[in-house]
């Protein structure tokens, strides 16, 4: 299903218990209400709601990059990872989501770290091979990409991980360094 797909379902009536159809686009989604059997419009999801949201988060961090991936909109499958993970991992409560991504932000525009890993090479024993970032092209010609974590391959876990910033800065430079290769192509490891 692509990120633009609209899913909408309409109460079954007596007539057709069992009916599939979907709502017209121009009308909102809606299900029927437990207690009175009126169509009510559906809930927001916390996606959504974080989507409405995202404009002002952006002016108030004053900054929409993250992860080297400019955030946008719904459209954006990009945007749409990024902001998932964010709600992810506050059990999709939208008040710590959007605090925590504003904060983010706030984060990068003061560190500016694309600009920091540009500037600087890291240590390849320290971090070779632990991570690896692959493009492919998709069936309707757009290019995803793919980073993958390969902990286990850590040789000194303590000295690796024990700045998680500086590791998460490496896999996130890497990931925006490779945003140009060539679909279809393994981008290669980590430096």
């Amino acid at each position: 299903m692509s990120a633009n797909a609209e899913v909408t379902a309409e109460p079954a009536t007596s007539a057709s218990p069992n009916s599939a159809e979907s709502t017209p686009a121009s009308q909102p989604a809606t299900s029927p209400d437990a207690t009175t059997g009126e169509s009510q419009p559906e809930a927001a999801t916390p996606l959504s709601e974080l989507f409405a949201a995202l404009p002002q988060i952006i002016k108030d961090a004053e900054h929409q990059e993250m992860w080297g991936v400019e955030l946008t909109d719904l459209s954006h499958v990009p945007t749409t990872i990024v902001l998932t993970k964010f709600l992810r991992a506050n059990n999709n409560d939208l008040a710590k989501t959007k605090t925590q991504l504003t904060d983010a932000l706030k984060w990068r525009k003061e560190m500016q770290p694309l600009k920091l890993l540009a500037d600087s090479e890291h240590d390849k024993e320290k971090f070779g091979d632990l991570g690896f970032v692959t493009t492919y092209k998709t069936s309707d010609g757009q290019q995803e990409i793919v980073t993958w974590n390969v902990y286990g391959a850590a040789k000194d876990i303590k000295g690796t991980f024990g700045n998680v910033d500086e590791y998460d800065l490496v896999l996130c430079s890497t990931y925006a360094r490779r945003t140009d290769a060539a679909p279809g192509s393994s981008s290669g490891a980590l430096p």
